[in-house]
């Protein structure tokens, strides 16, 4: 079962900086998972709809200027990355899920896959695009159909034909509503599974024990810890 690091190594680290970003590769992360924004003609790597948690209270993420965004500092600290810059950070030695939170235009997401692919050491099987805005995923799949693309949801769905109609592989799901018929359910159609937020032991072990490809989770090192002593069990 993949470990992915869920915003970085946030459990130890400020989320979707830098820093997390590396961490989780220090910790043994499979893959890292990142929140998208697109603002003023760039892709901004943060979490929230508002900028409220940075001292700018009631202005919508997506609305703020570049010139606003570069002053601000997350933890008093981290600088709001961009995608391009945590793309190069990571330089190819981990699999990225770009979550896409907010986007418009985009040829900035093609361009900043092609600049990694082309000067950031990746190669395409290193890339998964996940969105709750489900036709904003299949937007995205039209302009780069090479990547890996999920659906996220934090439900189960009746039937998982939407998924084959658009040809989407993967189901990121809540773990607090995922049921192992469900899973059972997703491999007969050939989805593989990955849930989050998954920090508890009792949810490693019994999500390992479904077959789940994977997890998102705050404690990369911890939770591999964990899986680890149980195989060895």
């Amino acid at each position: 079962m993949k470990i992915y690091a869920h915003r970085g190594a946030s459990g130890d680290y400020q989320d979707n900086t830098l820093l997390s970003f590396e961490m989780a590769i220090a910790q043994g992360a499979d893959g890292i998972e990142l929140d998208v924004f697109e603002a003023d003609g760039e892709l901004y790597i943060f979490h929230d709809r508002f900028l409220d948690k940075l001292g700018l209270p009631g202005v919508l993420t997506e609305n703020a200027l570049r010139e606003q965004i570069s002053s601000l500092r997350v933890d008093g600290e981290h600088p709001v990355p961009t995608l391009q810059g945590a793309l190069e950070k990571i330089a190819g030695r981990c699999t990225v899920n770009i979550e896409l939170k907010g986007i418009r235009n985009f040829t900035l997401l093609v361009d900043a896959v092609s600049e990694a692919l082309n000067s950031f050491n990746f190669v395409e099987e290193q890339f998964l695009v996940s969105a709750f805005d489900h036709p904003m995923l299949i937007q995205a799949k039209m302009l780069l159909p090479a990547l890996d693309y999920a659906f996220l949801t934090a439900s189960i769905p009746m039937s998982f034909d939407t998924f084959e109609q658009h040809a989407i592989t993967s189901w990121h799901v809540d773990v607090n509503v995922l049921t192992k018929d469900a899973v059972a359910r997703a491999h007969l159609q050939g989805i593989a599974v990955r849930a989050y937020t998954v920090d508890r032991e009792y949810d490693l072990v019994t999500l390992q024990s479904w077959g789940v490809d994977g997890v998102f989770t705050n404690f990369p090192k911890r939770s591999r810890a964990i899986l680890a002593k149980h195989v060895k069990n």
